[in-house]
């Protein structure tokens, strides 16, 4: 939080007399933030805190107090909400509807309101090059470089990496698997490559990984 650092380092430097916010809980993530401003920043250096909306004082005992069940009260109300959020997502992941931000192969398109996703024809011809070279014997540089001279660009149109062909060839996405927190469910994104192709592009992996292995040693 840069503003929050450049205003302490005013406090500190004795530029600030009082600080006004909204709201206290718009200064603090939590009490254990609220406790630090106040005491590690603003007491040592004569600052008062001053809100708009809120009737006690921040700086006196009893309202560190009110502001500490305060705190306390919205980070139970930010805990529930990510579990809320996490169990709502794991019931769509499930459900095989959960979506994430589309990879290398696919987009969501927009019909009558409802969106769904879908295979990027130009993007998925890449990928099936990538997994039908690499089982076939050829290098991840090797298909990089190739790539590259085709000006081939990654999803954001940046220059492709063999760290986007690795990603790229251990992605179950690509076989029609989501692995959400662990656990295998079907994809909101259609399969691009084979389960045979898919499988045998990790077997050669594991080979190469293990050869490697060998030659350090």
């Amino acid at each position: 939080r840069p503003a929050m650092s450049a205003m302490q380092a005013d406090i500190l430097a004795g530029k600030v007399h009082t600080v006004i916010t909204r709201a206290y809980d718009r200064l603090f993530r939590n009490k254990y933030e609220q406790a630090k401003f106040v005491y590690g920043v603003c007491q040592p250096s004569g600052v008062n805190v001053k809100s708009l909306t809120e009737d006690f004082d921040l700086m006196s005992p009893e309202g560190q107090i009110i502001a500490d069940i305060k705190a306390g009260m919205n980070q139970q109300a930010v805990i529930a909400s990510a579990r809320s959020s996490k169990r709502s997502k794991d019931a769509k992941a499930q459900a095989g509807t959960l979506r994430t931000v589309p990879p290398f192969g696919y987009g969501i398109v927009e019909n009558d309101g409802v969106r769904k996703t879908e295979r990027k024809q130009t993007e998925e011809k890449i990928i099936i090059e990538l997994f039908t070279r690499y089982v076939a014997g050829e290098g991840v540089r090797q298909i990089q470089q190739d790539f590259c001279r085709r000006g081939i660009k990654s999803k954001h149109g940046k220059s492709l990496h063999t760290s986007n062909m690795v990603r790229w060839l251990h992605n179950p996405i690509y076989k029609g698997v989501l692995v959400w927190h662990g656990s295998e469910y079907p994809s909101p994104y259609p399969a691009i490559i084979d389960l045979a192709t898919w499988e045998q592009a990790q077997i050669v992996a594991l080979s190469r990984h293990a050869s490697a292995t060998r030659k350090i040693r």
